[in-house]
């Protein structure tokens, strides 16, 4: 029996996509009770889902939220208003990772003391897998301090950075704690800039690297500084970035015995800049690239970042290589959505944050994951990324598929075809010509799919949606 040339390669091709293991684009709103909700930290857990930490509205503190989620940002369970409640206390956690066992909550606790006045002290806590309290930890003096960064090793130790604000100059303090939340032993280091927040660190075999901003006490001005450590918390090198105008640091990584700073420009972010680094601190290159509001940098040197456009009510999330060219980008369309955090993954970006409701105090968080040029909430038109022939829109109740116009100009008998993860064919429709196929969400179950584009039964493309 002979099989067609052509759809011998679209089998191919559409084995290659389904069996690739890059994970599918959603986006999950979460509520709690017609308050303010904002998710504002996340990290990928082992088996694929996500844990993700915010707050929500609560007069009386504790008003921390974790959400864990399956890989497709489906809720599996929700902790709220159990860690440090009490009417004289008010905590705020600001990261979570996952360890051995469970996940670390890190971030700070307002404490009223006996003369009546409020200080912030570093606040721990570790949670196992179902989100109930293991153990949990208050400590620091009298100065206000708080956790910003947080970095799990292999071995289940951890090192935590904070803030520490005795008075100017600011301090950063880098403590090491072993699995069980044990002190092993703490660092302080003053700088003659005044260091205002300690944004990023991140662990390099035996080297600690972290991105810092500062405040210039003549100018008034934000800049970005990188201080390097080893691991026992000593000192090998720091260099500041003093610029005309304000800046901060949004990520760092280290490739190729060089550093990569990603730093956005201006109070609003006018333009941004991925600053390369020799070895030993020197700058060897800077490119621009658009403006961002959160970004973070993957191996490959691949800058994923997420923006909110007032003026077109759209959040766009990107990948941008380190030359500054835009590889995919989507558009949300959510008129009060703001991003607080982003990941990456796999060539995926993950993001966070929350969406308020117009005219309302009302606020809901969101859990977005996109991989390619995709578009959600019901936008109509998209501009091409890198000749993608179609996009996806995810709506409130079905899935629409969005074919390029200059694509369907040049290409006849369009067909999508539905592939589950097994392979097999769930649903194809030819003859595709008005550019717009919909997906009822309650006509499929649960699960990834592979959406296949084809002219004339040649693959053109393969993109994969979660119902």
């Amino acid at each position: 029996m002979k099989i067609s040339f052509n759809w011998l390669l679209l089998f191919l091709c559409i084995h290659i996509q389904i069996t690739d293991a890059q994970p599918a684009n959603f986006y999950k709103e979460f509520t709690v009770n017609q308050v303010e909700l904002s998710l504002y930290s996340i990290d990928t857990v082992h088996d694929g889902g996500y844990i993700t930490l915010g707050s929500y509205e609560n007069a009386n503190g504790g008003n921390a939220i974790v959400i864990r989620t399956d890989s497709l940002g489906n809720e599996l369970w929700r902790k709220r208003n159990e860690y440090f409640t009490s009417l004289d206390s008010t905590n705020e956690y600001l990261n979570v990772k996952e360890i051995e066992n469970g996940f670390l909550l890190s971030g700070y606790i307002r404490v009223l003391d006996s003369l009546g006045i409020f200080n912030n002290q570093y606040l721990l806590t570790k949670i196992d897998t179902a989100g109930n309290t293991v153990w949990e930890k208050i400590f620091g003096d009298s100065s206000h301090e708080r956790f910003q960064s947080l970095v799990v090793n292999e071995d289940s130790s951890f090192f935590l950075s904070g803030l520490r604000t005795p008075g100017i100059p600011n301090q950063l303090s880098l403590y090491k704690f072993d699995f069980a939340g044990n002190l092993l032993w703490d660092s302080l280091f003053t700088f003659s800039q005044n260091l205002i927040f300690n944004s990023i660190v991140k662990r390099y075999s035996d080297t600690l690297v972290f991105a810092l901003t500062f405040r210039d006490s003549l100018t008034l001005l934000q800049h970005s500084g990188v201080l390097v450590l080893d691991t026992e918390g000593g000192f090998i090198d720091s260099l500041f970035l003093p610029s005309t105008i304000s800046s901060m640091p949004l990520d760092v990584t280290k490739a190729d015995n060089k550093y990569y700073l990603i730093e956005r420009r201006g109070i609003s972010g006018t333009n941004s800049q991925i600053i390369v680094l020799d070895s030993a601190l020197n700058i060897f290159s800077t490119t621009d690239f658009a403006p961002l509001i959160i970004g973070s940098v993957d191996k490959n040197l691949n800058i994923f970042s997420c923006n909110f456009d007032s003026l077109t009510s759209l959040v766009s999330t990107s990948m941008v290589n380190q030359f500054g060219d835009t590889l995919w980008q989507s558009l949300l369309n959510e008129q009060y959505a703001f991003p607080n955090y982003i990941v990456n993954e796999d060539g995926c970006a993950v993001v966070c944050g929350r969406v308020d409701q117009d005219n309302t105090t009302i606020s809901k968080g969101f859990l977005l994951r996109v991989c390619d040029s995709v578009l959600i909430n019901n936008v109509f038109g998209f501009s091409k990324i890198k000749n993608d022939p179609f996009a996806v829109v995810y709506g409130s109740n079905m899935i629409q598929i969005l074919i390029d116009k200059d694509f369907l100009l040049t290409n006849k008998n369009n067909s999508i075809l539905i592939y589950d993860l097994s392979g097999k064919l769930i649903c194809k429709n030819s003859n595709i010509n008005s550019g717009i196929f919909e997906l009822q969400n309650e006509q499929y179950p649960k699960g990834v799919y592979s959406v296949v584009l084809t002219s004339n039964s040649i693959f053109k493309c393969s993109k994969k949606i979660a119902f």
